[in-house]
């Protein structure tokens, strides 16, 4: 009776056992997989919504004299200000009929103490910025990331780096990292830290002076996802969404076209082989720190269950003889 019982038991088991694992072998393969793939397919399809209603910039020689860090310094009221504004610093153009060839890009690049260089960003970056304010109503103030933008950051860490872009009254921070392997890099983070003192925002509705906009409130995704080694580069418009809980007046766009980037440059000092974007535009993909710790839990669980259930087995095996032999 006793081997028919002990049989069983362990039939019953190895069959737990089987469906422990090949539940935990659908789970990781669901988290790491499949949903990526979905995140991506799904932001994709929000990308093409929201790409072409966006009013898009192209940058044009400034007037002798004007300043390269507020192009509409000299307007005195509000409406001269959007004249000059729209005259001066931008051109309106169709995203049917734009290339690269008459994009102008700015070329930024971080050093190392040793000379070396360490982040690579080329692009043409417009920042849009809609508040609300004191009166209730919206309004909207368009800035560009300019050529003379001052470059610090950190290349010291070997798998977190930082860029960061300052002018007047504004500095623009990208925040890369790698993945858990370090095959891949990506942007974790941008943010944007605006001092409301500027006299863009002479009637905004917030108590706050330096307001801090960021891709932490806005997206669950990393983005530029790309292998080490190679620089991510797109070659259409992609838009990506500041904002801060905290500032629900506020919300901000940046523009991104000529797009190419790079960090944790190792050798030549120049862009590694491109890594293409999407056709439609920017790649995401979700964090899956989450599911890949809890898939490597699940496993453990599993390991653990059949280690004990064999232990335990190794013990009532040997009780059975030795009662056997007496």
């Amino acid at each position: 009776m006793s081997v028919v019982h002990q049989s069983y038991t362990a039939a019953t088991a190895t069959t737990t056992f089987r469906c422990v694992l090949f539940t935990a072998a659908i789970v990781m393969f669901n988290h790491i997989l499949v949903a990526p793939i979905n995140a991506l397919q799904i932001y994709e399809q929000n990308n093409i919504k929201r790409q072409y209603p966006i009013t898009t910039f192209q940058k044009v020689k400034r007037l002798p004299g004007e300043s390269s860090l507020d192009p509409v310094s000299n307007a005195d009221d509000e409406i001269q200000r959007s004249i000059r504004k729209s005259a001066v610093l931008y051109n309106k153009v169709d995203l049917t009929t734009t290339t690269q060839s008459n994009i102008v890009a700015s070329l930024f690049r971080l050093n190392e103490e040793e000379g070396n260089t360490c982040i690579l960003l080329r692009v043409d970056a417009v920042i849009e910025v809609k508040f609300k304010t004191k009166l209730g109503s919206e309004d909207q103030t368009d800035l560009y990331v300019p050529d003379d933008a001052e470059v610090t950051g950190d290349c010291s860490n070997e798998d977190d780096a930082t860029l960061v872009l300052k002018w007047k009254n504004f500095v623009f921070t990208w925040y890369f990292t790698k993945t858990l392997g370090g095959e891949r890099w990506f942007v974790k983070a941008l943010e944007l830290e605006i001092n409301t003192a500027d006299k863009h925002f002479d009637h905004i509705k917030t108590k706050d002076k330096i307001v801090r906009l960021s891709t932490v409130s806005s997206y669950g995704t990393l983005l530029f996802m790309t292998p080490v080694g190679q620089s991510y580069s797109c070659q259409k418009e992609i838009s990506v969404v500041l904002s801060d809980q905290n500032v629900p007046t506020m919300k901000g766009y940046v523009l991104l076209r000529a797009f190419t980037v790079q960090p944790f440059i190792f050798k030549n000092n120049e862009f590694g082989p491109a890594y293409q974007c999407s056709s439609i535009g920017a790649g995401a993909m979700r964090n899956e720190t989450v599911p890949f710790i809890f898939g490597i839990t699940l496993a453990a669980v599993a390991i653990l269950t059949v280690g004990g259930y064999a232990v335990f087995r190794h013990f009532k095996i040997k009780k059975v003889q030795y009662d056997t032999m007496e």
